[in-house]
């Protein structure tokens, strides 16, 4: 009798310690002391570890990112029972923290087994796929959980499936329903804006990410979004001032001084794009279109040597067609000839003649460029007479503005030529160059 009552008391004694041990466990844990539950827990010995302490254990191990002490313990668990959710699902959300992702889909497979209809299951098996590229295999997941509830964020995860899958269609569906649920939501917004952008729907792209900026001034890259959608729509005044505000919030980056000094250039502001288009090419100098923008900015702002310099080092880097380089040294002729350097300015003309020797306006500038910068007649009538040469059958479009007449160029080229061989005639010269008179 007395045994029994000295067992009875031990054993009494034993569940009241046990008792307040899972409650000063369970206390750390919802105080977030994970690491004091877990050595309240150390003080068993391991092979007497009752279940529901070792659970708690292996869940405090994951809470502190202890994923090797996590994995142990819930692995002990399902030698005890093989079939617990709970614990397959705790194993697989360890598995898929440290980036076993295929280990992780077998666990969330095997619940999904004894629960196949469970949201919370297949949004999970579906992330374990979307975190290891599998964008197929995560999208059916996503949308076999979408059938049962749907929400914004599977309506986003199918989205981003889609992009990834390149369906940009069912990505834009699946976007704007994510966008019903929260009408300005930042990363839905931005990627819609960026398919549209992408598509060439610009106005499609401008009319979501507009919106949303105007009640949100805090987000560079939508900014930046809106920027490069504006600029692409010519509307360069706006795409400056949106640029501007990427540096306001601190995105200083090569794209934001490019595209900055680009919109200020296509505004005329040649000021302010040779400030901003000089900052990223001091981070991007052996970009072309950009040294090129640089030098023609600097020669229409009236910094002619640095136009020189930025125009030459174009050509330096620089193996295109013949019609970018043409374009480069006729920019560099000009900018020779706002510097009053006449002589480079034809050479640099003349060299652009060497790469496309059809264009009909390049050789009538080289003619005027003679007649009126170097005063060499004899040269002018030469190009003038070439240039009329390459007139077409057909009476030519291209007219010189601000005469208050309709005056083509080869008509005017015909009264020039006419009149400098009058002048040589009353300087008692003899021109070889033919009177246009006597070629009609």
């Amino acid at each position: 009798m007395r045994k029994t009552l000295i067992l009875q008391l031990l054993l009494i004694l034993t569940v009241s310690g046990y008792a307040q041990q899972i409650d000063s466990v369970n206390y750390y844990i919802q105080h977030f002391e994970y690491e004091k539950a877990i050595l309240e827990i150390e003080k068993w010995e391991h092979d007497s570890l009752p279940s529901d302490l070792l659970f708690l254990k292996a869940s405090a191990y994951k809470k502190v990112n202890k994923y090797t002490e996590a994995i142990a313990g819930f692995d002990e668990l399902l030698k005890i029972d093989s079939t617990n959710t709970n614990n397959l699902v705790e194993l697989a959300d360890c598995y898929k923290s440290i980036g076993a992702y295929k280990k992780s889909q077998e666990l969330y497979t095997l619940a999904l087994i004894v629960n196949p209809e469970n949201n919370y299951l297949l949004q999970q098996l579906a992330n374990s796929y979307f975190l290891d590229d599998s964008f197929e295999k995560a999208k059916n997941q996503y949308l076999q959980a979408w059938q049962n509830d749907s929400s914004y964020y599977l309506a986003k995860q199918i989205a981003r499936c889609c992009e990834k899958l390149e369906k940009a269609d069912s990505a834009e569906t699946f976007y704007k329903r994510a966008l019903q649920f929260i009408p300005f939501d930042n990363y839905s917004t931005y990627r819609l804006g960026t398919i549209y952008k992408n598509q060439d729907s610009l106005a499609k792209a401008s009319e979501i990410i507009d919106p949303w900026i105007e009640q949100d001034s805090t987000s560079s890259k939508m900014f930046l979004l809106s920027g490069s959608v504006h600029f692409l729509l010519k509307e360069y005044r706006e795409a400056a001032e949106l640029f501007d505000h990427c540096l306001i919030l601190g995105d200083s980056s090569e794209y934001v001084f490019k595209f900055l000094g680009y919109s200020h250039f296509k505004n005329d502001r040649y000021d302010l794009a040779r400030i901003y288009l000089k900052k990223a090419f001091a981070t991007d100098s052996l970009n072309v279109d950009l040294c090129h923008a640089l030098g023609v900015a600097c020669d229409k702002s009236y910094y002619r040597p640095e136009a020189i310099e930025y125009l030459n080092h174009c050509i330096d880097l620089v193996t295109p067609s013949p019609d970018y380089f043409a374009a480069i040294y006729q920019d560099l002729a000009s900018a020779y000839t706002s510097n009053f350097n006449h002589k480079e300015a034809l050479d640099a003309y003349l060299k652009a003649n060497e790469y496309t020797p059809g264009d009909t306006m390049l050789v009538f500038q080289i003619a005027s460029h003679y007649d009126h910068m170097l005063k060499d007649e004899e040269q002018a009538l030469r190009y003038y007479e070439k240039f009329l040469a390459m007139r077409p059958e057909s009476k030519p479009v291209r007219q010189i503005q601000g005469l208050g007449i309709d005056v083509s160029y080869f008509d005017f080229v015909e009264r020039r030529i006419a009149a400098i061989n009058e002048e040589k005639f009353w300087n008692g010269e003899h021109p070889d160059t033919l009177k246009v008179e006597e070629k009609k």
